[in-house]
């Protein structure tokens, strides 16, 4: 019991460290970002060929100007399909590259809580113990 509720605060304490860090985001404007437009882009892409009945493409036919560009063959499309599919629920494409940004953050910090707590490593990362 004991490791249940040390593994529950251990969770509530990265969540609210990384609703923290994600708080900047919140407002519904566009992320002052290099990228952002793009990953937007590539996620209307996407849903656009999920509603079509497409479900894993490896030719982008919208891009390039029409001509169409196989950005799936050289790019991991995890990110954009959760995008896609949080879009498809309503959300629309800008909330959903801002909610799956946002999922992310939380499961970066959650797996290095994870990979960090374990005794093995702890072991390893504090040297003298």
């Amino acid at each position: 019991m004991r490791f249940i509720v040390h593994g529950l605060l251990i969770v509530l304490v990265v969540l609210s460290l990384s609703l923290v860090a994600i708080r900047p985001w919140m407002p519904s404007t566009v992320i002052c970002s290099d990228d952002f437009l793009l990953h937007t882009l590539r996620t209307a892409q996407l849903e656009s060929l999920l509603r079509e009945g497409v479900l894993y493409s490896r030719w982008a036919p919208a891009m390039a100007r029409g001509y169409g560009y196989p950005f799936y063959n050289f790019y991991a499309p995890l990110s954009y399909y959760v995008a896609a599919l949080l879009s498809l629920t309503g959300l629309g494409n800008l909330n959903a590259v801002f909610l799956t940004f946002a999922l992310a953050f939380v499961a970066a910090g959650l797996g290095n809580t994870s990979c960090t707590s374990r005794p093995a490593w702890r072991a390893v990362s504090t040297p003298g113990v």
